[in-house]
């Protein structure tokens, strides 16, 4: 399944949309990896390689990390934090294995970026790839036994793009690429996927995890976002309220605004085409929520009793459970 798509959560409830993320930070330091290489300390220059879990772990935002080609059999769970990651460009993107004995997911990206790697996770239930903030292009991400990536939202745009996610796993719950909500949700940043094939033989593709209800704005530029989305669970329709139109163009017009993003100005200066390229997602139970609490204003309840009484009513619906 090949996804194109560009999905975020903004302030409160209400899902928003993404474009893309704004440049990464200009390199302070360039450390280097290698697979033969045995030194865990010192500045990991070209000439004296260190072992790739010191030259990731230990390097500081801004800095780059160049990961020479080759296998890896990492014995740590990488945690690039502002970091630039990356393979050599032109050769053979190198592989990188975790541990099988690790009980959290084997790279955890919060911020920077990660591009032209493979990676692997061997871990059952292990998450290969947790990213919270940054950017991630070129990748090749294979979970054995559990999910293969998890893009979250953060407080900047997350960013998943050009990239194969793949999970072997035959659990209920596994995806190979699953799409959830950062920090326990309410966050007010946004992620984005574009140009993904996620292959899940045995499990789910994609699963989006969006605890709070919402709605999403999907560009389709494709056509094909339709057939990728369970129309059990969710309503689709075409961009067409007022309201919505203006906050999604709103939301592209800031992002341009403090990016200077190509993208959203493509999609600007082509705003009555690319207008009907975009679909309104809503879960159907979000949907009923909403009539419940408008259902409760009219019987004069507000606030927490509102919510409440609207919960109430929502659990007695028994369609609820078939999710119509």
């Amino acid at each position: 399944m090949q996804l194109s798509v560009f999905i975020g959560r903004a302030l409160g409830a209400g899902l928003a949309l993404a474009v893309l993320l704004p440049a990464a930070a200009q390199a302070q330091a360039t450390r280097y990896a290698a697979p033969t290489a045995t030194a865990t300390s010192g500045g990991c220059s070209a000439a004296l390689p260190c072992k790739l879990g010191y030259a990731i772990n230990g390097a500081s935002p801004g800095d780059e990390v160049i990961v020479a080609p080759g296998s890896y059999a990492v014995q740590v769970a990488l945690a690039p934090a502002g970091i630039d990651v990356h393979g050599v460009a032109g050769q053979a993107p190198p592989l990188l294995t975790g541990p099988d004995n690790l009980t959290g997911p084997f790279v955890l990206q919060v911020g920077g970026t990660l591009r032209h790697l493979t990676l692997r996770g061997t871990t059952p239930d292990q998450d290969t790839l947790v990213m919270d903030g940054g950017r991630a292009e070129d990748l090749e991400i294979l979970s054995t036994a559990g999910d293969g990536a998890k893009v979250q939202t953060a407080d900047v745009t997350t960013v998943l793009r050009d990239s194969v996610v793949v999970t072997e796993s035959d659990g209920s719950g596994a995806a190979a690429l699953k799409l959830r909500e950062g920090g326990g949700g309410g966050r007010s940043g946004a992620l984005a996927v574009r140009n993904v094939t996620a292959m899940a033989p045995r499990a789910n593709a994609i699963r989006c995890e969006v605890g709070g209800g919402g709605v999403a704005y999907i560009f389709d530029e494709r056509g094909d976002a339709r057939v990728n989305i369970n129309p059990d669970m969710v309503e689709i329709g075409a961009l067409e309220e007022p309201e919505d139109i203006a906050a999604v163009k709103a939301m592209i017009e800031k992002h341009l605004h403090y990016t200077g993003s190509a993208r959203a100005k493509q999609v600007l200066d082509t705003w009555d085409k690319s207008l009907k390229q975009f679909l309104r997602v809503m879960p159907r139970d979000y949907k009923r929520m909403l009539a419940c609490i408008a259902r409760a204003h009219e019987q004069g309840l507000t606030g927490d009793d509102a919510i409440m009484e609207a919960f109430e009513e929502n659990a007695r619906d028994l369609s609820r459970v078939g999710g119509n």
